[in-house]
């Protein structure tokens, strides 16, 4: 049984063993001794305390919540020893058992991250973070994105998202990752020495009076910085709401235009889309890259608007990743239906009329005993054309009628064509053949339905019926008043006309 302590090192609180702690305060000791003399010991020592608190976090588990020695011991092959870098006296004796080299071995090396160069930004950092990451000069990547926005204006929304997505480089672990420098204590120190060398050199170089003049730009600058920001982010979050208010708005006029009542969802789910799930796989994937992009505009201008410091990590990576997720479910669903229209197949029965060169020929559509509210001489809705029965599938429509001027020695025929589409020619035409029209020929009377049929389990893959009647000219042909049911240019034609007049040829 060991005793523990608890200690806050770098902001963060940790539960650590006795002789551990011992261990980790000697060392923070002789390190704060090798920079005693240095003027930003401060700062150096409080980067290096916010480092070991990083890697102390990484030990830590569900099954593991207390600091051993092995972990200090991992921590200090990590960070190196004061003695390496300055004139600090060398720390007692420390363990190097197999678990401190696992340790070892395991954060030996920081892998280069991105991170946003607010000391090297014109506006938010991105392009400077970017470079060091690519090893670009930041001037090429500014070029880009300056490239694409008077290219199709696909740079700003790409900036937008890495400005909210990509965090800052704040603390000094943070800019040696950016920069993929190992975060130790000869690159903190090195790091922050420099800093202050460049500082102090800026100061000397302008002098007192040009220190005091920058200042007072910088602190105007700043103001004028604050005030964009601000108003960068109030445009973000309107131009964000109003995007949703459109989305929202758009969404329920499409959904009351397209599936106003329950009987039109029900035909789109099962006729059209079987009832599979792929109708949502659409809807949901459709969502989700519309809103994706809205909502990382709205969280940009929020952040812009509030403490840089209060973030929801990840977010922004989330919101890229629904993005994605959605194209890839919109892909997938969209590309499933345009399979199921492939092909094209037609079945095609030719009929012969028996008709004298003196007859008049009657062409009699039934009555329409299913959609009786519809209009003789226009054609309704798809979804008002369209019964599901009890065994059946009605379709009021597409049947289309016309006549074709042919040769006087020909026998005048009325050729039937019934035309579905399918994944494949096979079953576009088996698809095809299932089309139930009724129709009947009498002597010089024709008979036609108004409508056509399918199994209930039919899905709608383009049925439709053509009705091509072939006469020579000069043949008279008389309508009833029904004939506007199935002709698509019933304005055209009289009760009784002569085939080759305006309208039948």
């Amino acid at each position: 049984m060991n005793k523990t302590i608890t200690i806050n090192i770098g902001g963060a609180v940790f539960n650590i063993e006795e002789d551990a702690y011992e261990l980790l305060k000697n060392y923070l000791d002789s390190i704060k001794a090798n920079f005693n003399s240095d003027a930003s010991a401060d700062e150096i020592m409080a980067d290096i305390e916010g480092r070991i608190a990083e890697l102390f976090s990484q030990y830590l588990n569900d099954k593991k919540n207390v600091i051993v020695i092995s972990d200090v011991e991992s921590v200090i092959e990590v960070m190196g020893q004061p003695e390496d870098y300055g004139t600090g006296e060398p720390m007692g004796n420390t363990q190097n058992g197999p678990q401190a080299a696992a340790g070892s071995e395991r954060l030996k090396h920081d892998t280069r991250r991105i991170y946003r160069d607010k000391d090297d930004a014109y506006i938010g950092g991105v392009c400077s973070g970017l470079s060091y990451y690519l090893g670009w000069d930041p001037m090429v990547l500014r070029i880009l994105f300056i490239i694409l926005v008077f290219a199709g204006g696909s740079g700003i929304p790409a900036y937008i998202i890495l400005w909210a997505v990509i965090p800052p480089a704040y603390t000094t672990a943070e800019k040696l990752r950016m920069r993929g420098e190992p975060v130790n204590i000869d690159n903190i120190s090195k790091f922050v020495n420099q800093e202050a060398k460049n500082a102090k050199e800026n100061i000397q170089r302008f002098g007192n009076k040009s220190r005091e003049k920058a200042e007072q730009f910088r602190g105007a600058g700043t103001d004028f910085g604050r005030f964009l920001r601000k108003a960068l982010g109030l445009a973000f979050i309107l131009f964000s709401i109003g995007m949703l208010i459109a989305v929202v708005t758009g969404s329920f006029f499409a959904n009351y235009e397209i599936f106003g009542n329950t009987t039109n969802w029900e035909i789109v789910k099962q006729l059209i889309f079987k009832n599979d799930g792929t109708l949502w796989m659409i809807v949901i994937g459709l969502l989700l890259v519309v809103l994706s992009p809205i909502l990382a505009i709205l969280y940009a201008g929020v952040r812009l608007i509030v403490d840089k410091g209060r973030t929801v990590r990840g977010i922004g990576w989330s919101l890229l990743a629904l993005f994605f997720i959605g194209g890839i479910m919109t892909a997938l669903g969209g590309g499933k239906m345009i399979t199921e229209f492939r092909k094209d197949g037609e079945v095609v029965t030719t009929n012969a009329v028996e008709l004298n060169a003196t007859d008049t020929l009657y062409i009699d559509v039934m009555p329409d005993t299913v959609f009786t509210g519809r209009e003789i001489n226009g054609h309704d809705d798809f979804f008002d054309m369209i019964k599901i029965e009890n065994d059946r599938v009605v379709y009021g429509e597409p049947i289309s009628f016309y006549i074709e001027t042919s040769r006087a020695s020909e026998t005048p025929k009325l050729v039937v064509t019934k035309s579905s589409q399918g994944q494949n020619l096979i079953e576009a035409g088996e698809r095809a053949s299932r089309i139930e029209y009724n129709y009947t020929i009498v002597g010089n009377r024709i008979q036609l339905a108004p409508l056509f049929q399918t199994l209930k389990d039919e899905p709608f893959r383009g049925q439709h019926v053509d009705i091509e009647l072939e006469l020579p000219e000069g043949t008279m042909v008389k309508f009833n008043e029904n004939i506007g049911f199935i002709s698509w240019y019933n304005e055209y034609i009289s009760a009784v006309a002569r085939v080759g007049e305006e309208g039948l040829d």
